[in-house]
């Protein structure tokens, strides 16, 4: 491994929250974290609540700004970048599998699921038949492909969620609870998509609380702890 770059590389990456309802107390929710995730890698972040976790996801993905530190992925630094720059990786460098699936109301499912295959530059056919390909895989209804997802159940949510971050080999994912609205058959096969793309080269971070899924698709844990309030 050591002669392998890393896809992401975190270095001293501290964050903190003001909360202005309570006087301005400042919240520290990270406190210089160091983490290399390599080709191939599944690191899932290990903890309880409220160390961090879902902070550090964002962070990574360039939804939260962060007070100190770099997040380098592929020669760019999130901690840093333009907006212009981070939407530009997240085209074609980091996919997100979040906990909730945002539509937009009125697209059907195998649209959402196909978009960024497109956005890469697939034409429609080639996109809808690799969107139709996951939805048929995690067992999603085909009368409910052309439908918009809003008026699915959370689980049925959560699959075109999982297909749409499946449909493009991304180098970097990032996976916030992806099982956590599915039964057992399907948490199966999400874990086989895991096993798939970083088989191609695909390097992971990963939110799982379920101990069986985490022992499953991690191949190492990063442990986190609660950060110290100065007082």
């Amino acid at each position: 491994m050591s002669t392998m770059k890393p896809i992401l590389s975190l270095r001293g990456v501290t964050k903190h929250f003001t909360q202005h309802l309570r006087g301005g107390l400042r919240l520290d929710v990270l406190a210089g974290v160091d983490l290399d995730v390599f080709p191939g890698d599944c690191v899932v972040l290990d903890g309880p609540s409220g160390v961090g976790k879902s902070s550090l996801l964002k962070a990574i993905y360039g939804t939260y700004r962060v007070d100190g530190g770099s997040i380098m992925v592929a020669g760019t630094d999130v901690a840093t970048a333009e907006p212009r720059a981070i939407l530009a990786l997240r085209r074609a460098v980091i996919g997100h599998v979040s906990q909730f699936l945002r539509v937009v109301p009125r697209v059907s499912a195998l649209d959402i699921v196909a978009a960024p295959a497109r956005g890469r530059g697939l034409d429609r056919a080639a996109a809808e038949a690799r969107a139709a390909d996951l939805l048929r895989r995690l067992q999603l209804p085909e009368k409910l492909w052309s439908l918009p997802p809003a008026t699915f159940s959370g689980g049925e949510q959560q699959r075109v969620n999982i297909a749409r971050g499946f449909v493009v080999d991304w180098p970097l994912m990032l996976l916030d609870e992806p099982t956590a609205s599915l039964d057992g058959a399907n948490a199966a096969i999400v874990a086989g998509l895991i096993d798939e793309a970083r088989a191609k080269g695909t390097a992971m971070v990963a939110i799982c609380h379920d101990p069986a899924m985490r022992a499953r698709i991690a191949t190492r844990l990063l442990p986190m702890t609660r950060v110290e309030q100065a007082a």
